[in-house]
């Protein structure tokens, strides 16, 4: 008969530190997003990483296009990065952040924006400026519906136009 016995530090144990990155990566990434057989939502990433928790992180750039009813692209967003958080059911994109609605012909550069897809809304506190057909307009912070074809600059800057009656 053989017995054998180890002793270790506990404390070595506790210096181990559990692993708190992706449990998934994906690079070349690509969804569309559909309902009752329509499209919605495209969106493509360089990599995306899923965390244990749910979040989802695309370190490396973020390219979404919106759809309407009738299938066409009315907006698109793109970003240096964005993170998708699951307990709050928000996403975040951030870095050179610019949407193009191209219904309207409007662009929008800030550098960070939140979308929140229950109240189909879009915000930031950031500076944003967002060129219209006619004019340019300046601001800090910003809130529109997900489409962007309304929206509000929170604390507008420098010369805005009125128009005469």
């Amino acid at each position: 008969m053989l017995l054998l016995a180890c002793k270790g530090d506990d404390k070595d144990l506790q210096a181990i530190k559990p692993y708190t990155g992706p449990k998934l990566v994906s690079e070349n990434i690509r969804h569309t997003y559909t309902d009752s057989a329509k499209i919605k939502m495209y969106m493509a990433a360089p990599r995306e990483e899923i965390m244990d928790n749910g979040d989802k992180i695309w370190p490396k750039g973020v390219y979404i296009e919106f759809y309407n009813e009738n299938q066409i692209r009315t907006t698109t967003l793109r970003a240096n990065s964005g993170v998708f958080y699951q307990e709050k059911n928000q996403y975040t994109v951030t870095g050179n952040v610019v949407i193009i609605d191209s219904v309207k012909t409007q662009k929008m550069n800030t550098e960070e924006l939140h979308w929140t897809p229950k109240t189909q809304k879009i915000f930031t506190d950031k500076f944003v400026v967002i060129q219209t057909k006619s004019d340019t307009l300046k601001g800090q912070g910003l809130e529109a519906n997900q489409d962007f074809s309304r929206w509000k600059i929170l604390k507008p800057t420098g010369t805005l136009p009125l128009s005469q009656q």
